[in-house]
């Protein structure tokens, strides 16, 4: 989401929406009215559904922006407010409440926390401080019981409405049915079965959707006539809450009972995992001598049929949250909980220590955002790995997720995990405690910890001596080196760089070279050995493949800010957009920020006051977002100032405060473009030449993939193989320099002729 201008983050959905006509704005009015609403209704009722659907008509009210964050997959209260706060694309921090109020203070910003009922107390705390301390933030939730929170307006959805001459609930079944029986329709001669069959289901939604796609396997009258015989068993009030779960339990109990054996098998395994999965990790974690791989394919194609699972991308599937809870509940009583949770565990232990070998290889970007995808599934494994406990395999999860933390803008959640594995870890001097504790410094250290951090890198190499491992103890060396720097005790820092060298550059690899090259180059900068810090971030890029983007970015930037102090503004300039670049594409505001401070540097010392002025603006947007400016370094922090005291003698103060605004407020993919272009003033249209790069089929499939359809779903709509719709897709976004499909609309938005 750019914090440089209004965003509205929303999923997209994936079936028609179906009646609320009252509703709908009912909703819309108390979100009028009061700072707080909780939409509240049993599982399955459309609370979801109905909150995107009157957000969406009122987006624009929320001159911030609209954030959701779905929380079913989120099982520990603790990490609430640092998912919040990367869901809002905040640097992680060890306060993240306090950046989250620090974003929300000043701007009409609306939060929606969607399934609450699991965290109610954590929901009503966060909600708590943000209307406590904010003066125009709102939230809305969606939750099986309120929040109790003061000042929190309860919005109670009922089931779907019956009538016999009609009703949403009535539409809703023709329009599911119709999906799988083409042609069907509500019509004289079979409305009253539709009604009885609604009736049956109380109305509910997702009772509703999942009866109607029996029809692909059974005829109407058998339809009502099954249900009607589940039903006998339920007694007492029909449109009690109590009663209207009961409903939903009985719908999705008697879809657990027409999958077959496989399929239900299936199911509960599929339960293990947190806010979705892909083929491979169904595959790895699901099979067994009973479920062979292929048999895996086959049942997840029959529980896709069924509306079990839902598939949310070309190779991404979840369950609805209520779906998946049945299935949690069938896995335990199977006897089988434990062991499914193993497996989840090792299916991720084993992509993170893959992960964790290559942090630095040429594939880092889309490998990092493959494994970000499963963000969710990584917390859950973590919390078994650490609960059961397994401390094998919680030092190996943490450990491959060394530099994770880093590329996703989280490591203060990453120090949290490092100190639940050290607390498990025996306090004897071991090969996984150094490890873990050199992890913990170099996280503590970007969450502006850095003395907490050195303290960890001292125990850390203190244990490598003790072991007699030179590169335990020259990481360590390493950390004390970098923490120092931060600190500005650049004795220690100079001290510690000389032991690093010769320990690491005996005994590390190619990774853990460019790493101590870039942060001896850093040193260097800051003790104007300028030479020198270009020299180590030439070694830096040396050492790593030109596509790796984390570390080559900052050895850009600081190779950037050398060259500007010796007045090569030319090189300063190439090296600083190379670092924006990159940062940018890895999602990264603050190495985002730190390009942009640069270029304004550049700018006011070459006398193009106004573009300096949006370039700090832009960057300003993005420290704000962070904990300080230019992380608190001393020499950075004078070169702002140098550079703001150059700007405000050589323009008006008014312009320079337009132009500062602009580029605050503007879209931060054209910002990027502007000051990749050279422009003095914003652009506010990207040029067509990218565009015109496409041929007439790419652009056709960039069409589509812009209005939300899947390679899959493009396919079949341009009567092509999907493995061709892969290759075009490929080249869309490497014609159109863009690191993500979502950013494929965001491109064709902003080339349209004005």
């Amino acid at each position: 989401m750019s914090p440089a201008a209004r965003a509205v983050d929303l999923p997209s959905a994936v079936t028609s929406f179906v009646g609320r006509r009252l509703e709908v704005p009912a909703l819309v009015d108390a979100l009028d009215s009061h700072r707080l609403v909780t939409v509240v209704g049993p599982g399955g009722v459309g609370k979801t559904r109905l909150t995107l659907q009157a957000v969406a008509a009122i987006s624009h009210r929320y001159d911030g922006g609209v954030c959701m964050i779905e929380l079913s997959g989120l099982r520990d209260p603790d990490l609430l407010p640092g998912a919040l706060a990367a869901r809002l694309g905040l640097p992680d921090q060890r306060a993240p409440m306090d950046a989250i109020i620090d974003f929300l203070r000043d701007t009409r910003f609306l939060i929606i926390l969607d399934t609450c009922e699991h965290l109610i107390g954590a929901c009503g705390a966060l909600a708590d401080e943000v209307l406590s301390r904010t003066g125009w933030a709102c939230v809305l939730a969606t939750s099986r019981q309120p929040l109790n929170t003061p000042g929190e307006h309860i919005f109670v959805l009922e089931p779907l409405p019956i009538t016999a001459g009609g009703g949403d609930a009535l539409e809703l079944f023709e329009q599911r049915a119709s999906a799988v029986v083409p042609g069907f329709t509500v019509e004289a001669a079979n409305r009253q079965r539709v009604v009885d069959i609604c009736s049956c289901l109380d109305g509910i939604p997702l009772a509703i959707e999942l009866a109607a796609v029996r029809l692909r396997t059974m005829p109407l009258d058998r339809l009502a006539a099954n249900l009607g015989k589940r039903l006998k068993v339920l007694t007492g009030s029909r449109h009690s809450r109590v009663e209207r779960h009961r409903t939903l339990r009985m719908a999705i109990e008697w879809s657990h009972e027409l999958c077959t054996e496989q399929e239900r098998l299936l199911w509960r395994r599929l339960s293990v995992f947190a806010g979705g999965f892909d083929l491979d990790s169904a595959e790895d974690v699901c099979r067994s001598r009973e479920l062979t791989g292929d048999d895996v394919l086959e049942s997840l194609a029959g529980l896709v049929e069924r509306c079990i699972v839902r598939r949310v991308g070309d190779d991404r599937y979840r369950m609805l949250d209520t779906i998946r809870e049945f299935g949690a509940e069938q896995l335990e009583a199977a006897g089988d909980l434990v062991r499914m949770r193993d497996l989840h565990l090792a299916r991720f232990t084993a992509l993170a220590v893959e992960y964790g070998e290559h942090t630095f290889a040429a594939d880092q970007l889309p490998r990092t955002r493959r494994l970000r995808v499963d963000h969710e599934n990584l917390q859950v494994a973590l919390e078994h790995a650490v609960t059961k406990p397994d401390l094998e395999r919680a030092t190996a999860l943490s450990g491959g997720l060394w530099c994770y933390w880093h590329l996703v803008g989280r490591p203060a959640e990453g120090c949290t995990w490092q100190t639940r594995v050290l607390d498990l870890l025996p306090p004897e001097p071991s090969r996984e405690r150094s490890w873990t504790l050199n992890i913990r410094a170099h996280l503590s250290m970007f969450c502006g910890h850095s003395r907490e951090g050195v303290r960890d890198a001292r125990e850390a190499t203190e244990i490598g001596r003790l072991l007699g491992d030179p590169w335990l103890e020259g990481r360590g060396q390493l950390y004390i080196l970098m923490g120092s720097d931060f600190l500005g005790d650049f004795e220690t820092a100079i001290k510690a760089s000389e032991i690093t060298t010769r320990l690491l550059e005996a005994h590390d690899n190619y990774a853990g070279l460019g790493l101590f090259y870039g942060v001896r180059g850093n040193l260097m900068l800051h003790i104007g050995k300028l030479d020198e810090a270009i020299a180590d971030c030439r070694r830096t890029r040396d050492q790593l493949d030109p596509a790796e983007r984390w570390m080559n970015s900052y050895a850009y930037l600081i190779s950037g800010m050398a060259q500007f102090l010796q007045g090569r503004m030319e090189e300063a300039t190439e090296s600083a957009r190379l670092a924006m670049r990159m940062k940018h594409d890895l999602e990264d505001p603050v190495g985002t920020a730190y390009g942009l401070e640069v270029l304004a540097w550049i700018s006011a010392a070459q006398e193009r006051f106004e573009r300096a002025s949006w370039l700090l603006g832009a960057a300003d947007m993005l420290w704000r977002r962070a904990s300080e400016r230019l992380s608190g370094q001393v020499v950075l922090e004078s070169l702002h100032q140098r550079a703001m005291k150059a700007i405000q003698a050589g323009m008006d103060e008014g312009r320079h405060q337009e132009a500062w605004r602009a580029g605050a407020a503007h879209p931060l993919e054209l910002t990027i473009a502007s000051a990749e272009h050279d422009s003095d003033r914003l652009l506010r249209k990207v040029s067509a030449p990218a565009i015109s790069a496409l041929t007439q089929r790419e652009y056709e499939v960039a069409v589509l993939a812009a209005r939300g359809l899947s390679n899959r779903e493009i396919s079949e709509k341009l009567v092509i193989s999907k493995r061709t719709v892969d290759a075009h897709m490929d080249h869309i976004l490497t014609k159109l320099d863009v690191s993500r499909r979502a950013y494929i609309r965001d491109v064709l938005e902003l080339t349209r002729p004005d």
